[in-house]
Formats: structure tokens, sequence, C-alpha cells
């Protein structure tokens, strides 16, 4: 009986300090992040055109950013996860609000609609872009490649083009990365909205 008895305080014990390391190694704690649109002072970038109403959309992401991690290339195949460095939001709907704000800003208009949500404004424009690249290498090299294209308001397209734009990240830090990422999507709202401005 002592021997029983000995044999399951030993366990009990053993089961104790198995629990006390668990609670002492805790999984560090996640950094959500998010793109920000542009501030208004940048509508001087674009030339003021006549008033219009501007549909944004579909507007479609590859489906390796659709993880809630941030993700770095490796090389030509590889994708390296940062665990703990996460979307506040699906990294294609916070592209495409924060696309349709700067284009609000640089077009000085407060008429550019999500597609899907434009309500009775018949719009004078629709812009739908397909991303097939938005990332950072490893050795801090940042790419947005996007095809993209404006129809008028019966359909029928007007321009179709590719966009393929760089940055240098300065560190591979979450938040220079998040910054880098940024920046192109800025490049990149200021590309269509010169674009958008000569069809008028």
């Amino acid at each position: 009986m002592n021997i029983v008895l000995k044999k399951s305080t030993v366990l009990l014990f053993c089961f104790f300090l198995a629990g006390i390391t668990a609670c002492g190694s805790r999984s560090k704690p996640a950094t959500f992040y998010l793109l920000t649109s542009l501030p208004g002072s940048e509508a001087i970038d674009v030339q003021a055109g006549t008033p219009m109403n501007l549909s944004v959309g579909p507007v479609r992401l590859p489906s390796y950013l659709g993880r809630k991690q941030l993700l770095l290339r490796s090389g030509k195949n590889e994708l390296i996860i940062k665990e703990y460095s996460r979307w506040g939001e699906p990294l294609q709907e916070n592209f495409q609000r924060v696309l349709i704000e700067n284009l609000s800003v640089l077009l000085a208009t407060p008429h550019v609609y999500d597609y899907d949500n434009h309500e009775n404004n018949e719009p004078d424009f629709q812009l739908l872009i397909d991303v097939s690249r938005f990332d950072i290498t490893d050795d801090g090299q940042a790419t947005l490649t996007a095809f993209w294209s404006i129809n008028d308001s019966q359909g029928n397209q007007l321009l179709r083009n590719k966009s393929t734009l760089y940055r240098e990240s300065q560190s591979l830090e979450s938040v220079t990365i998040v910054h880098t990422l940024n920046q192109m999507v800025s490049d990149f709202s200021t590309e269509l909205a010169r674009a958008i401005r000569s069809l008028q």
C-alpha cells in the first residue's frame, strides 16, 4: 500500500511540475497590422478634372495572401511565415478599402465606391484589378504586380495595362515590412489615378 501511495504522489508531483512549465511557457502575443490610406494633402499629386463616379472592383489578390500572418518570399518557391505578425483584417478587404480611399483623395472626389456597394450612383468608370504579386523577399525587395483595366459606364474596356512596382524595405522588421507594402499601394493608387484622369 505504501509503495502504491508513493508512486501516486510522484505522479501527481510530475503533473504539477508539467503544469507549471506549461504556464511559464506561454506563446508570444501576436501583433496586428493594417495598411492605411493617403492623407488628404496628396490630392495635389494628380491634376484635377471634372467630377466623376468611380466604381472599384472586383479587386483580386492571390490565394497565398489569404493567410492571417505576414509573409516573406524566399527564393523562387518558398514562403516564410511570420507567425506572430498578423493582419488586422483580411488583406484583400484592407487592400481594396485603402485603394478606394486613396483614389478618392487623389481624384479629389467622394464618389469612389466598392463595385458591390455603389447604391444608385451610375459609375462613369469601373476599375478592375487582378493582383498577381504583393510581397517582400527575405533580402528586402518588395514587389507589387497587377493587371488592371478601366471600363466605361456601358462596360466597354477603355484601357488595359500591367503595373509592376518595386520598393526596398529598410529592414525585415514587421512594422517596416508593412510600411513598405503601404508605400507600394500608394504608388499604385497614384498610377491608377493618373490613368483615370487621362480618360476624361
